[in-house]
């Protein structure tokens, strides 16, 4: 993407079991890092199940119960860990099926 600087990298994810997403970003840091750079974002299209967030949530910050009090709290951090808001706005409440279908 030259007119900002970075290399995108894409995957369709279609077994969240399989390829949990939090793996999958893991996964092309580390090869990032191989190649002396960094990850500065990622994007999720659609709408995604409440158990992805939960799942890269205990991978991430392990300290963290996932109470219902907790559960904004670990959500939030995540969307900055995971870089979702570095080109748009991601707006989970809006993006996480659970939520958008309350």
């Amino acid at each position: 993407m030259p007119e900002i600087g970075r290399v995108q990298v894409s995957t369709n994810i279609t077994d969240m079991h399989q390829a949990p997403v939090h793996l999958v970003f893991e996964a092309i840091r580390q090869k990032a890092l191989q190649y002396g750079t960094r990850v500065t974002g990622s994007e999720i299209i659609g709408l995604v199940p409440l158990e992805v967030f939960l799942a890269a949530g205990k991978f991430f910050f392990p300290e963290c119960n996932v109470t219902a009090l907790e559960k904004d709290e670990m959500l939030f951090k995540l969307v900055k860990n995971l870089g979702l808001s570095e080109l748009s706005e991601f707006d989970y409440p809006k993006r996480i099926l659970e939520f958008f279908f309350k």
